[in-house]
C-alpha cells in the first residue's frame, strides 16, 4: 500500500495548510511530498487537528498506482 501524500496536502488546502494543521513550519509538506512519506506522529497531529480527515482514502494499492503511471519510452541514440 502507498500513501498518497500529495493527495493529503491538497485535501488540508494546500501546503501551508498542511503545515499548520501538523503544527510544523510551513516547508515541511514540501519535505513530504519530496519523499512521499510522512511520520506516524506527523499523522496523529493531522487528525487530532482535522478529525474529519479519513486517513483510508489516501491508501492506494501499488500496483494501481504503477498502472496510473505513463509508460516511459526510451530514446534512440545513433543512426
Amino acid at each position: 500500500m502507498i500513501f498518497r501524500v500529495d493527495r493529503l496536502v491538497k485535501e488540508l488546502g494546500g501546503a501551508s495548510k498542511a503545515a499548520k494543521a501538523a503544527g510544523l513550519p510551513r516547508t515541511a509538506p514540501y519535505r513530504w511530498l519530496r519523499s512521499m512519506s510522512l511520520s506516524l506522529e506527523t499523522l496523529l497531529r493531522i487528525k487530532s487537528a482535522r478529525p474529519e480527515i479519513v486517513l483510508d482514502d489516501f491508501m492506494e494499492d501499488e500496483h494501481e498506482r504503477q498502472d496510473k503511471k505513463p509508460k516511459r519510452r526510451s530514446a534512440k541514440c545513433g543512426p
